[in-house]
């Protein structure tokens, strides 16, 4: 069921964070707060999902507070 709904998660995320270099988290919040996680190569070729599961509330303040903000639409912080 979360694969299913992962491109809406992408594309409509309220916090997206560079984690790493090569790394990009995703969070969405309606009924239940879900995190993707996309990992590129070195040479940016290619884009990996490493991450979809059932997050919470803490984990995006976490995120928000120790990485580098790419878009921030959540009000709970």
């Amino acid at each position: 069921e979360h694969y299913r709904n992962l491109q809406q998660l992408l594309d409509n995320a309220a916090v997206v964070v560079s984690t790493r270099s090569i790394s990009v988290a995703f969070f969405r919040q309606d009924e239940r707060v879900m995190k993707a996680v996309l990992k590129t190569t070195k040479d940016r070729s290619e884009v990996y999902l490493t991450t979809l599961h059932v997050s919470d509330e803490s984990a995006i303040r976490r995120a928000l507070k120790k990485n580098a903000v790419i878009k921030n639409e959540y009000g709970g912080v």
